[in-house]
């Protein structure tokens, strides 16, 4: 787990998933940590488009 290795993140940011939201509330309560979560809905067509540009 990349977290034992480099420690809980502060902040995550994902894609619009309701279910990645849900695993790091899921994960706060249960170990009781303040990983805040930034949503951008369009993050994954964002990277995509990134690298298009890069190739």
């Amino acid at each position: 787990m990349a977290m034992s290795r480099h420690g809980v993140p502060e902040r995550i940011t994902i894609d619009g998933s309701d279910a990645n939201a849900s695993a790091i509330k899921s994960y706060n309560e249960d170990y009781s940590t303040s990983i805040e979560i930034r949503q951008i809905k369009y993050l994954n067509n964002i990277a995509e488009q990134f690298y298009a540009l890069a190739s």
